[in-house]
């Protein structure tokens, strides 16, 4: 999710300190205020063990600071909230709080509990309460009956203080709802069900679902079923929570052919309107929504099927596309070129566009974007061609707000 022109900090000298701004605390070791941005980086090994690393990026000072904390996870999720970072530990199972200043680990809070170990719950994607110290976690690797889990930083060492049941589609023989990312909306928690098997060579999904939790009571109250399958995405359509969008990618392994795409979704009557765009209309399975206003959306897609060392068809690239709610037939433009994959496509607290680009294969594609984080003008237009460069694959992103 993300670019900048050419204040790409390419030849910018690593920040050995802090970064400056009024207010800040005394000890800061990455950066501070509206202007940062934590940045973790993923590096695999061949056999798929690895590292996690964050970095900070003072954005209007062009500065970096690498290496903040070695110690994560390759696959993380991160956020900020106040004085405090969080990290989500996918591999391991575990939400880890910082100091923000500092970026002193504070406490790790297992993501399981009695019946659930967390080093098989496979974490997600969480979500803060504004009003308690209660944070809901996707458990991926759970069954139904363990499928959210709520954490309380109040009591940080009880691991999950409450799991939540959502059931499993019938048609899913795992028995996983496989959860996904979250969002909430007038006293509900609307969680992205993706519902996938892994069998074989291959992986199949039950119908796309969204889980709808009352947050009053921390019960599942139903699904939305929705039009296409694996949803990837879901973000607000205007000024209304409750009028959102969903991108679902259905299967990555093959190429559009409308069981895919983009669907308007009404929260609050608990229905969709179907399909607005297809994955054939777009050319791609899209798996991220960026809206910057209303005629102005970036989607994230896989498309460029090509056949793999077996001989089948796979979607060997990603880019992110310029995308108009009211024509939603066609992509607009195209705001990067091919990439391996993208690890995320975020709005700054600076109103621009944060790109994460890696590759799967780990080495360089000249006919592919490089490695790196991408900044530009969240305007559609082309991002620069030129990453900053973090030193692995930038994997998540977060901005103090």
């Amino acid at each position: 999710m993300l670019e900048r022109y050419a204040f790409v900090l390419v030849g910018a000298a690593l920040a050995l300190a802090g970064c400056g701004g009024s207010g800040q605390p005394a000890n800061v070791r990455g950066c501070w205020g509206s202007d940062c941005a934590i940045v973790a980086t993923s590096h695999f090994n061949p056999d798929y063990s690895g590292v996690g690393t964050l970095n900070a990026v003072e954005m209007s000072q062009s500065k970096i600071v690498r290496g903040l904390d070695s110690s994560l996870d390759p696959d993380v999720g991160v956020d900020i909230g106040g004085d405090k970072l969080y990290v989500l530990n996918r591999d391991v199972g575990s939400l880890r709080t910082y100091d923000l200043a500092t970026v002193a680990i504070e406490e790790e809070i297992a993501t399981g509990g009695a019946g659930a170990p967390n080093t098989t719950s496979a974490p997600f994607a969480f979500w803060r309460s504004d009003t308690s110290t209660k944070i809901y976690v996707t458990l991926a690797g759970n069954d139904g009956a363990h499928a959210l889990g709520v954490v309380d930083e109040a009591t940080p060492n009880a691991g999950v203080v409450q799991f939540i049941e959502v059931p499993a589609d019938a048609a899913d023989s795992d028995g996983h709802p496989e959860l996904s990312s979250l969002y909430a909306c007038n006293g509900k928690l609307y969680v992205l069900s993706q519902s996938y098997t892994y069998g074989g060579s291959g992986v199949t999904y039950a119908q796309g679902r969204i889980a709808v939790i009352d947050l009053a009571s921390d019960k599942f109250v139903g699904f939305i079923t929705l039009a296409g399958k694996n949803p990837a995405a879901i973000a607000p359509e205007g000024g209304d929570c409750s009028k959102v969008l969903v991108a679902t990618s259905s299967d990555l392994t093959t190429v559009p052919d409308g069981t895919g795409g983009i669907e308007r979704v009404d929260l609050t009557a608990q229905a969709t309107s179907g399909f607005v765009a297809l994955d054939s209309d777009v050319g791609g399975r899209p798996f991220s929504l960026t809206p910057v206003s209303s005629s102005l959306w970036y989607v994230g897609m896989y498309f460029d099927p090509q056949p793999d060392g077996t001989g089948k068809i796979v979607l060997s690239s990603a880019k992110l596309s310029v995308w108009n709610p009211a024509t939603p037939k066609s992509i607009v433009a195209d705001a990067t070129g091919k990439t391996g994959f993208i690890s995320f496509a975020e709005l700054g607290t600076d109103n621009q566009l944060y790109v994460g680009v890696g590759s799967f294969s780990g080495a360089a594609d000249a006919a592919k974007l490089p490695v790196g984080m991408y900044i530009g003008k969240a305007d559609g237009t082309m991002l620069p061609s030129t990453p900053i460069d973090l030193g692995d694959t930038p994997s998540a992103i977060a901005f103090q707000k």
